[in-house]
C-alpha cells in the first residue's frame, strides 16, 4: 500500500511509539509523535494529520483533553472538513467501561485497549484512512 497519509502518535511509551511507527511506515504512512498531550495537539493543529492515535495517561494534557481540543476549538482555527473530523483511535491500558463512553461522546472514533492485536488495529487504521474523513 503506498499513501501520502500521515499518522500522529500521541504517546508517553517509546517502545509503543516505535512498534506502531514501524508497522505504519511499513504499511506506507507517514508518522510523527509526541510523547505529551500539549506537544500532541500543537503537532495535530499545525499537521492536520490523516489519522490520530491518542493515549489517555499522557503527561501535560490529557488524551480525553486533547480529543476535545481537536474536536472543540478547531473551528475557529481550521477549515472544519480538514481537521475537526479527523478520525481519532484511542489506545490505552485503560479497560473501564467510562472511559470508553467518555471517549466516544467527545468524539474518539474507535477504543483500543492495551495490548491489543496488531492486525486488527492496523485493519482499523487503514479502515479510517481510506474512508476519506480527513
Amino acid at each position: 500500500m503506498k499513501t501520502n497519509k500521515r499518522i500522529l502518535i500521541i504517546d508517553d511509551e517509546p517502545d509503543l511509539v516505535y512498534l506502531l511507527e514501524t508497522q505504519l511506515q511499513m504499511d506506507g504512512y507517514q508518522t510523527v509523535s509526541a510523547s505529551d498531550g500539549e506537544e500532541g495537539l500543537r503537532i495535530a493543529r499545525k499537521t492536520c494529520p490523516s489519522l490520530i492515535i491518542l493515549d489517555l495517561n499522557l503527561p501535560k494534557l490529557a488524551g480525553l483533553e486533547v480529543c476535545r481540543a481537536i474536536r472543540e476549538d478547531c473551528d475557529a482555527l481550521f477549515d472544519r472538513t480538514s481537521f475537526s473530523f479527523t478520525p481519532i483511535i484511542m489506545l490505552t491500558a485503560n479497560r473501564g467501561e467510562a472511559d470508553r463512553i467518555i471517549g466516544n461522546v467527545l468524539g474518539a472514533d474507535e477504543y483500543f485497549t492495551k495490548p491489543f492485536r496488531p492486525e486488527i488495529f492496523l485493519s482499523k487504521v487503514r479502515e479510517l484512512c481510506e474512508e476519506g474523513r480527513s
